[in-house]
């Protein structure tokens, strides 16, 4: 494949495309977008796709190495079933959800108070369709997402 040209499409594709969206939906579908060309890209010049590593100093983990408010899904990809995992550290409202790549909430995994401390539960996808989601913690007046992908 030619990845300079299926590059070039893709975001002609995403500009035409971000005219019909929200902000809020521009976003995740940019997100979406951006993980499938750099896959292809990695996957054509070097033979096999190895998503890039987080480094400290990344998104919720400053360099100092302090932690603040997380989240981890795992496993990642999955079939049926897998596990959200937050941690927050100060007493607040949590909302958890899962979201398809246009930012629609197509599932609540938690919606409540929470105290400081380390929370997980169980998301079952057995009636969503293969394909990209995210996974969405607002809390503390933060938002985190985490890229998840179900397969069968």
């Amino acid at each position: 494949m030619n990845t300079a040209r299926y590059f070039k499409g893709s975001l002609l594709f995403a500009e035409k495309l971000s005219a019909y969206l929200t902000d809020t939906t521009r976003g995740a579908v940019y997100d979406s977008l951006m993980g499938v060309l750099h896959e292809q890209i990695c996957e054509d010049k070097f033979g096999a796709y190895t998503p890039p590593l987080v480094k400290p100093g990344h998104d919720n983990y400053p360099a100092t190495g302090k932690a603040t408010t997380s989240l981890d899904v795992h496993p990642n990809p999955f079939g049926n079933s897998t596990t959200v995992q937050w941690q927050l550290t100060e007493n607040a409202h949590a909302h958890v959800a899962i979201t398809d790549v246009l930012g629609r909430e197509v599932s609540v995994v938690f919606d409540g108070m929470c105290n400081t401390g380390l929370y997980t539960a169980d998301v079952h996808a057995t009636e969503l369709p293969v394909g990209v989601y995210y996974c969405r913690l607002t809390a503390m007046g933060k938002l985190l997402t985490r890229q998840i992908i179900i397969i069968r």
